[in-house]
């Protein structure tokens, strides 16, 4: 196939260009002239190449291209296409291809072998592409449903760019994930890192979760999902790993979210939160090494770049980038490869952009935001100090109290966990890195004397559907579940009982106030049809109540001695209401028992309860 002139653009004159306004830029800082403005290692891109749409007949204007990566062994860039294309050279596979560009100027090269009887299924049967720092190739399919057999999640491992592909994984990473559907849609994302028998591969679904693939040969995987305390859908748009055990993710017009990934317990916590949710990003990608993120804008069709050394405060690198077309990606879909000091951006329907990344300057720090005085009541709670600074990293901090160093204190931010008088005075924060040094001005804190209150502490959780008496309704599902309603404590022992209403049956448990269960009682012989509110007067004797939707059905109060599992007859249970606690004065369709409330203890009990009408 041929290649047009205007398919790529030459390079040349502007790496002579940049080269020139580079030992300018250098020059007039060693002169004191201009200085940075980043606080972090500050890069400028240099465009290599772009191809808009249908400047190639796999790259048509529409959203059938998503996938894209740079091999950092071969150099190449590998596009992800299933729009109908003539076939290219000898590898025949239909409408579904991994494409081989140039990195340096985005001619085509060819297209990875394809075997029809080895990629199949899937929505998508092939959708988004990684490659690892050693070039082996791993393409997703795109599944709704991965719990389908006939739909499963599929990977596909090409050990180089000749090689034919395998069948890496074939399965459901949500391991039958049934709260939510689109917690069993996987594809949209895939990040990898590592290499052979320690290659990583992240997943991010459609809902909550994320699934992490591992080996232990180098070419079969397996999976484990992970557990997050993302936002439905934050894992679906852009996903990329991070340093260490952490990784980011970023959903379209949400803020940027740094997980840490706990391996043991496959769960992933929210670390970080960087305020990036004017952003309507979209795919994007991370090169630790260089503190750098680099992410499309899916509505305004832009690419931006981003220093994340401190993710709570990304700083944009460089001018926003221009895809080469502006036309609609509904979808909100594409890649982008940032790695080996360079970037490759793809977006859906608008075309591929090439750059190279230059280091700008380095510059000594400078504050641009000094740390605030504050006024604050005694016993407030986590607030922080924070300071905003240009320089070149790495950049370091001390916070000082009086202007006595503050131990521990080293990061942007100073967090005072519990406010007290002794805290009120000046706080003020040193930065330096090799070039040198300054110091804030002074932020006064002023502690406000606070009337002492009670305060909520928590001491425990137990989960719903971890005990039969606390149980949850799964997704759909308009039966099972919620059969939980009533729950009171004991004054006399501080035991906590729990009442269940017919979910397989009415329970009376027990459990004691560290939350451990210790017993049921037993309530056979009162003739319970149903309960569904408990309360315990002063005397530890515990009342239950039914409920009634009509005054044709008894309202029931049935009564215990105590919390012990085996009471008496007569003495130790007993029925003591059945009937209509209106007597007869109220509409038929009044119903009892949604509220219960008792007082006092023996022969000054007192229980007040509410109609529903």
């Amino acid at each position: 196939m041929k290649m047009s002139l205007n398919m790529y653009r030459p390079l040349n004159s502007t790496r002579t260009a940049v080269v020139r306004l580079l030992s300018l830029l250098l020059l007039l800082a060693a002169l004191g002239v201009i200085q940075s403005t980043h606080a972090q290692s500050t890069y400028v891109l240099t465009n290599l190449w772009s191809l808009g749409p249908k400047t190639n007949t796999f790259l048509n204007n529409d959203n059938f291209s998503r996938g894209m990566a740079y091999n950092p062994v071969s150099g190449h860039v590998l596009v992800v296409s299933r729009t109908p294309v003539p076939d290219f050279g000898t590898n025949v596979f239909g409408t579904n291809g991994v494409y081989i560009l140039d990195g340096t100027n985005g001619a085509l090269l060819g297209k990875l072998p394809y075997d029809p009887n080895t990629i199949t299924n899937g929505t998508y049967p092939i959708n988004m592409v990684a490659v690892t720092d050693d070039g082996v190739i791993y393409v997703g399919n795109l599944t709704g449903d991965s719990s389908n057999p006939t739909n499963a999640f599929k990977l596909y491992r090409w050990s180089d760019e000749s090689a034919q592909p395998v069948l890496a994984y074939a399965g459901d990473p949500s391991a039958g994930d049934t709260f939510n559907a689109n917690n069993r849609r996987f594809g949209d994302t895939i990040t990898v890192r590592g290499t052979g028998t320690g290659t990583q591969i992240l997943l991010g679904s459609t809902y909550l979760n994320a699934a992490l693939l591992t080996t232990a040969d180098g070419t079969s995987f397996t999976a484990a999902k992970i557990m997050t305390d993302a936002l439905a859908a934050d894992l679906s748009k852009g996903l990329a790993w991070g340093p260490g055990n952490t990784f980011y993710a970023k959903q379209t017009s949400r803020a940027l979210r740094k997980f840490n990934l706990n391996l043991v317990a496959n769960t992933a916590n929210i670390v970080a939160v960087g305020p990036l949710e004017a952003l309507a990003g979209g795919a994007m990608s991370v090169d630790v090494s260089r503190n750098a993120m680099a992410i499309i804008d899916v509505t305004n069709h832009k690419l931006l770049m981003y220093d994340i050394f401190d993710p709570s405060m990304p700083i944009q690198n460089d001018v926003t980038k221009s895809f080469p077309t502006n036309g609609a990606n509904a979808n909100a879909v594409g890649s982008v490869s940032l790695r080996n000091g360079k970037l490759f951006a793809f977006e859906s329907n608008n075309g591929l952009l090439a750059y190279t990344l230059y280091p700008l300057a380095y510059a000594a720090p400078a504050i641009t935001t000094q740390p605030a005085s504050v006024t604050l009541w005694e016993g407030a709670s986590n607030y922080t100090f924070s300071v905003a600074v240009t320089g070149s990293e790495a950049l370091s901090y001390q916070w000082r109290f009086g202007g006595v160093a503050i131990p521990g204190a080293t990061s942007r931010l100073l967090l005072i966990p519990y406010v007290s008088y002794p805290q009120a005075g000046a706080y003020s924060v040193v930065i330096s890195n090799s070039l040198g040094s300054v110091t804030s001005s002074s932020a006064t804190l002023t502690v406000t004397p606070a009337n002492a209150s009670a305060q909520v502490t928590n001491l425990w959780n137990v989960l719903a559907g971890t005990r039969p008496y606390l149980t949850y309704r799964p997704v759909g599902d308009s039966y099972l579940g919620y059969k939980g309603y009533g729950m009171a404590i004991n004054p006399v022992n501080t035991n906590i009982i729990v009442v269940t209403r017919l979910d397989p049956t009415n329970m009376i448990a027990v459990m004691d106030i560290q939350g451990n269960h210790l017993h049921y009682i037993d309530y056979s012989g009162l003739g319970v049809d149903q309960m569904n509110k408990v309360d315990v007067a002063d005397d530890g004797a515990v009342y239950i109540c039914n409920n009634t939707t009509t005054t044709n059905t008894p309202f029931q109060i049935f009564a215990f001695a105590d919390d012990g599992p085996n009471p008496a007859p007569s003495t130790g249970k007993w029925v003591a209401f059945k009937g209509d606690p209106g007597n007869w004065q109220t509409w038929a369709t009044n119903g009892w028992g949604t509220t219960f409330s008792v007082r006092g203890g023996g022969l000054n009990t007192e229980i007040l309860i509410g109609a529903q009408n």
